[in-house]
C-alpha cells in the first residue's frame, strides 16, 4: 500500500500519495475538484442543448399552426385565391416586394370591409398592373358603391406578360377609408376579357364605369358579325352580386349598333327588354318578366361562359 502524508504548502495544505516503486510524490486532492468541474460543465452543456431543442420545437408547432391562424384572419373576405396564392408566391421569390400589396397573411390589404386603409398602389398585386382603357386612360374609376359618401374604387387590373402574349385581367374593387386610402373588398376573376379574346375586332374590352354605385363593365367584339355586352355589378347584403346584363349583336353589312338585336335584363325584378329590327328597319321591342331569381356573386360569375347568350342562364 501507498503512504498517504499531509504536506503543508505556502497556501494550502495538499494531500499527497508517494509511489512505492520509485518514491515520488503526486497529488491526488486536486482529482476530485476536476472531476465535479466537468460534471458542472456537462449540465450546463445539456441544458444549452434542452433550451435550443425546445425553441426549434415551439417554432415547428408555431409554424404549422399558422396557415390555421393566417385563414382565421382572413375571414369575411370575399376573394377569388389564384391571384393570391400567385402573389404569396411572388413575395416568397422577391423579398423586396411591399408585405401590403401581396400578402395574404392578413398584412393589411385582403382585408375585409372596415379594416384600415392603405393607399392605392398598395392595392395592386405584385406582378400585376392597372389595364389601359381604348382612350388611352388607365381603367379606374371613382364613385360611392357602398353608400356610405365614400368615394371608393373600382380598377381592372392586368398580369404582366411578354409583349405579344395576352395575360388574364381581374376587377379589383376597394372600399374609400377617407384620406385617399381604401381598403380591398374584392378581385374578381372572370370578369373582364382577354386582349385576344375579341376577335377581328381586337381587344374587347370596352370600358369601365361606376353608375348610380353600380359597377359597370362594356366588351365589344367581332368581326362583321358584332357582338357587346354590358355586366353591371352592384354591392348588396354584404357581397357584389350580377343584378344587369344587356347583349346585342348585329350585322356591319345592313345594322348598326343602335338597330342591333339586343336584350336587356334586370336581374332584380327579374323584367326584360327585347329588341329586334326587322327586315324593313322596322324596330320592335317586347317586354316580360322572367321572374326573380338567385342573384350570382361575382366570384361564381365567368364572362367567358356567358358571351353568346341571348337569355339570362344560370
Amino acid at each position: 500500500m501507498g503512504i498517504k502524508k499531509e504536506v503543508e504548502g505556502p497556501q494550502e495544505s495538499r494531500l499527497m500519495q508517494t509511489d512505492e516503486e520509485n518514491g515520488r510524490f503526486r497529488a491526488v486532492s486536486d482529482a476530485k475538484p476536476k472531476r465535479k468541474h466537468r460534471f458542472l460543465q456537462r449540465v450546463l452543456a445539456v441544458s444549452l442543448l434542452a433550451g435550443l431543442f425546445g425553441g426549434l420545437l415551439t417554432a415547428c408547432r408555431e409554424e404549422s399552426a399558422a396557415p390555421e391562424t393566417h385563414a382565421a384572419q382572413e375571414q369575411g373576405l370575399r376573394r377569388t385565391s389564384s391571384i393570391h396564392r400567385e402573389a404569396a408566391a411572388d413575395e416568397d421569390k422577391d423579398s423586396s416586394v411591399k408585405p401590403a400589396a401581396v400578402s395574404t397573411k392578413a398584412s393589411g390589404v385582403y382585408q375585409a370591409a372596415g379594416a384600415r386603409g392603405v393607399k392605392e398602389s398598395a392595392l395592386i398585386p405584385y406582378g400585376w398592373h392597372k389595364l389601359k382603357q381604348p382612350n388611352g386612360a388607365e381603367a379606374r374609376v371613382q364613385g360611392d358603391m357602398n353608400r356610405d359618401g365614400v368615394p371608393d374604387l373600382a380598377i381592372v387590373i392586368e398580369r404582366d406578360a411578354e409583349e405579344g402574349e395576352s395575360p388574364p385581367r381581374s376587377l379589383l374593387l376597394a372600399f374609400g377609408r377617407g384620406g385617399e386610402t381604401f381598403s380591398l373588398s374584392v378581385i374578381a376573376e372572370h370578369t373582364v376579357l382577354s386582349q385576344d379574346e375579341g376577335g377581328v375586332w381586337g381587344d374587347p374590352f370596352h370600358g369601365l364605369t361606376i353608375e348610380r354605385g353600380t359597377v359597370v363593365i362594356r366588351h365589344y367584339g367581332g368581326s362583321n358579325d358584332r357582338w357587346y355586352r354590358t355586366d353591371r355589378f352592384r354591392y348588396q347584403e354584404k357581397d357584389w352580386k350580377l343584378i344587369g346584363i344587356t347583349t346585342g349583336s348585329f350585322f356591319t353589312g345592313t345594322q348598326t349598333e343602335q338597330t342591333a338585336d339586343e336584350a336587356d335584363y334586370n336581374l332584380v325584378t327579374g323584367d326584360y327588354s327585347i329588341k329586334k329590327t326587322d327586315d324593313k328597319g322596322r324596330r320592335h321591342e317586347q317586354k316580360g318578366n322572367q321572374g326573380k331569381r338567385e342573384l350570382t356573386k361575382i366570384e361564381e360569375f365567368d364572362i367567358e361562359k356567358r358571351i353568346g347568350q341571348t337569355l339570362y342562364q344560370d
